[in-house]
């Protein structure tokens, strides 16, 4: 799924500490495009793709049966990563508020 801030999730699991690793394409001999599906070398093996921003939690509530009030919260992993693409990455770099706060930050 590509998000409209071409940010986009992976089935692949991330924890704390994950965030802003690099996440590269696998290269496959299959190739699935507008064609349809192809076999034989992939152009893109081993590209470059984005960085590991978040994990996707998902969150279970335990209710009480004598309040009806919501007791206990489980968060568990779901196994989906959000990537934060190239594009996005690029969007960020160019940016004159980062460029800005690159320069405060080169003096000091």
């Amino acid at each position: 799924m590509l998000n409209d801030d071409k940010t986009f999730y992976i089935d692949a699991f991330a924890f704390p500490g994950n965030s802003g690793s690099p996440v590269f394409l696998k290269p496959s001999p299959i190739r699935f495009d507008e064609g349809g599906i192809s076999i034989g070398r992939d152009q893109l093996g081993g590209k470059f793709v984005g960085i590991i921003g978040e994990y996707l939690p998902y969150q279970e509530i335990a209710i009480s049966t004598q309040t009806g009030r919501p007791r206990v919260v489980f968060e568990e992993n779901t196994g989906l990563s959000k990537v934060w693409s190239v594009t996005f990455i690029k969007q960020i770099v160019k940016a004159d508020t980062f460029k800005q706060q690159l320069d405060n930050v080169m003096k000091k």
